[in-house]
């Protein structure tokens, strides 16, 4: 007797051979043997030698299997592997090719020669840093005309009382 529902899909140990298959149990008394243990199913001695036999081959076939499976993933992973590391070496080419280039660049720079690209940069930098000092100095001025409207200095003194000269 078993407590599986009739009539479903169930992937189980057969109780015979231990492999895993597919089971669908038309009534209460089925067993939990696969198709392939059903003919050495038993108890006799003819049946338990035959039962070994058929196990054996049965893990030998099984074996096999996973051992193509094995070699066909591993075929599969090393052509993955190249294909990447063609991928990295393309990337390590670009890589070498814009480290040149960027030295050439600053070999230009420190000669004084600059190209348009290098020339829009450096103006960039630099309109990017008056804008900066722009900003720190008109707040600079914003907190000191707040002080002088609010009767402080930046000592935190009150402008009416600084000694008059």
């Amino acid at each position: 007797m078993h407590a599986y529902r009739l009539h479903t899909d169930y992937t189980l140990k057969c109780q015979c051979c231990a492999v895993s298959q597919r089971f669908v149990f038309t009534s209460k008394s089925d067993v939990i043997v696969c198709g392939y243990c059903k003919p050495h199913y038993g108890g006799t001695p003819a049946k338990l030698a035959q039962q070994q036999r058929e196990h054996a081959a049965l893990y030998l076939n099984r074996l096999t299997q996973a051992s193509k499976q094995r070699n066909a993933d591993q075929v599969k992973h090393r052509a993955e592997l190249e294909h990447l590391e063609r991928i990295i070496a393309q990337k390590e080419a670009i890589i070498r090719q814009l480290e040149i280039e960027l030295g050439d660049v600053h070999i230009s720079i420190r000669k004084g020669e600059f190209n348009e690209a290098v020339m829009s940069w450096l103006i960039d930098e630099r309109l990017t840093q008056a804008g900066k000092e722009s900003d720190a100095a008109l707040r600079r001025r914003e907190s000191q005309e707040r002080r002088v409207a609010e009767g402080t200095t930046n000592q935190g003194a009150s402008i009416h009382q600084l000694p008059q000269h």
